[in-house]
């Protein structure tokens, strides 16, 4: 049994200490019987303090153990999905496995669900190994030179995406409303919303991707309950998946647009735009209202968008009638 620390928070340092802990313990071996057991152990841990312990029991609890049994399930879940190789969308995953991960685990009341939801999905979708660049939501300009790689355009995976579209808006923005306190659980959510406009690169991704960090916009606007810095995190990472879809796609007139923004608020109301932070120092001369030239408007968006994709068929026309039949094409239509 741990030591208890009543008083005393893990840092940073500690987690981190577990973490490879864990790894040092597990990586040497295969996902044996030893590893089932030590995972049920781990959930009826979590499972009893969580369920019938009162709010004082949970502040007397031994949070180091409970810390250990939460990132000893968060491992396990993240190890089998790094065990299973993904390749095509549409053929490496069963009916229904990614309706059961979004419903019952990205979109869980309980957030250590949700994280865990989102790692099995940032192991399924990162072919690329992109995921380890996008855990701090950052700003990509036009030149920016980032160790991120764009995946090939497949229609196949296009075509997957827009069958499960539906779903992950609905609930990546349900996770986001639950857990918008936890900024551990926004920045998984947008690796999450990251990996897929890099895996598909596409106008459907860049399209979707836009209308989920738009609702997300307007949800930080005008959601009730919510802190101010809440709200910054989210801002943050609207604007920081918007730069990306920019970087993924150069989009000029898209880019224009999002750098507007992106000056106004470093001038204006720098904590709108990345890295999240824990403590805003806001000065005096900060915006701190909901000021509308420091927010994405959302037909400036869709023009941007529509602009770019319906540009971007041109060359493509041009390449048919010069050939007199039809050329390979990407379908960028959205």
């Amino acid at each position: 049994m741990f030591m208890s620390h009543k008083h005393k928070s893990l840092t940073g340092v500690d987690l981190q200490e577990k973490i490879n802990q864990l790894h040092q313990a597990y990586m040497p071996m295969d996902l044996s019987s030893v590893f089932y057991h030590s995972k049920v152990n781990a959930i009826k841990k979590l499972e009893y303090i969580l369920r019938y312990s009162s709010r004082t029991a949970l502040q007397d609890a031994d949070y180091e153990e409970l810390i250990l049994c939460a990132l000893t399930l968060v491992y396990f879940f993240d190890r089998a999905a790094e065990l299973y190789k993904v390749g095509q969308y549409t053929e490496s995953f069963r009916e229904g496995v990614f309706e059961h991960v979004l419903v019952n685990l990205v979109g869980s009341t309980n957030a250590l669900y949700s994280i865990v939801g989102c790692r099995l999905l940032h192991r399924f979708l990162d072919r690329q190994n992109n995921a380890e660049y996008l855990t701090v939501p950052s700003l990509y300009y036009e030149f920016s030179q980032v160790r991120l790689k764009v995946g090939c355009y497949d229609s196949y995976d296009k075509t997957f995406i827009r069958n499960h579209r539906d779903k992950f808006h609905e609930f990546f923005l349900k996770a986001v409303k639950l857990h918008c306190n936890n900024s551990g659980n926004l920045k998984a959510i947008f690796v999450v919303v990251c990996l897929v406009i890099l895996e598909v690169p596409c106008g459907l991704t860049a399209a979707a991707a836009a209308c989920i960090v738009m609702t997300i916009q307007d949800f930080a606007l005008n959601g009730e309950n919510l802190t101010a810095t809440c709200r910054y995190w989210m801002h943050a990472i609207v604007i920081s998946v918007m730069s990306l879809i920019c970087w993924v796609h150069k989009a000029p007139v898209l880019y224009r647009y999002v750098n507007q923004i992106i000056s106004r608020r470093a001038k204006e109301a720098p904590q709108l735009n990345p890295p999240l932070m824990q403590i805003y120092n806001i000065g005096r001369h900060h915006v701190t209202w909901n000021k509308p030239t420091l927010f994405f408007e959302d037909w400036e968006l869709r023009y941007g968008l529509w602009k770019h994709f319906k540009d971007a068929q041109f060359p493509t026309k041009k390449l048919q009638s010069k050939l007199g039949k039809k050329a390979p094409s990407m379908d960028l239509r959205y």
